[in-house]
């Protein structure tokens, strides 16, 4: 699913779940399916200065609201707010509106009770835990808050800043985490990063906002 009126997606799935390769729509084998976030602050921050950087190397002169969304990293970098924008930012306007668009979607298409979800897992962040809320708030669905689960942040590469290890390391986790719940068929409600690490090797490509696969 995704928003503006896509379509429900469900591609093949492969996890690297604790060594073993977990398939999707496989009757023997568990199903886990990812949502990214919905559009946050920090993404419309960081877009403007990557357009305002290219139009820049093109003699070409950026819009006012993109200069202003790009000064405005300059702003929170000087505050020290790094948080603000980098680490966990909140859903902008349009990141709500998706998450509505693809809720109104997956009740549609009836796409909780097709998949047969059993469990939905968020990261701490508050982008995801908006999400999860308006996809799966009214569904009558365990909902569990796992740090692990959080996107990368260049303050914990070495791991020294984090209290659970670092990137690979909670990598590791999350697929350790997914193969030894007991639940058939997961939602894990994450971020960019942290499904392009999970899926390592599989070819697969970035994912949307409130992208559903």
């Amino acid at each position: 699913a995704q928003a503006a009126g896509s379509q429900l997606r469900r591609p093949l799935l492969s996890l690297n779940l604790g060594g073993v390769h977990q398939h999707a729509q496989m009757d023997d084998t568990k199903t886990i399916i990812l949502v990214r976030h919905g559009e946050t602050l920090g993404n419309i921050r960081f877009r403007s200065a990557v357009v305002c950087f290219k139009r820049f190397l093109k003699c070409r002169c950026p819009s006012r609201y993109e200069l202003t969304m790009a000064f405005d990293i300059i702003r929170v970098l000087v505050c020290c707010r790094m948080g603000e924008i980098f680490r966990d930012p909140q859903l902008s306007a349009t990141g709500q509106a998706q998450a509505a668009d693809v809720a109104e979607q997956f009740r549609t298409d009836g796409f909780i009770r097709k998949e047969g979800i059993e469990l939905v897992v968020h990261s701490t962040l508050r982008r995801t835990g908006d999400t999860c809320k308006a996809l799966f708030g009214d569904a009558g669905i365990r909902t569990e808050e796992e740090s692990i689960f959080r996107e990368w942040y260049f303050a914990e590469t070495s791991g020294c800043c984090s209290t659970d290890g670092s990137w690979p390391q909670r990598i590791e986790a999350c697929r350790v985490w997914l193969a030894s719940r007991p639940e058939r068929v997961i939602a894990v409600v994450g971020h960019g990063m942290l499904f392009q690490a999970l899926q390592s090797g599989s070819g697969a490509t970035h994912f949307g906002n409130v992208e559903a696969r």
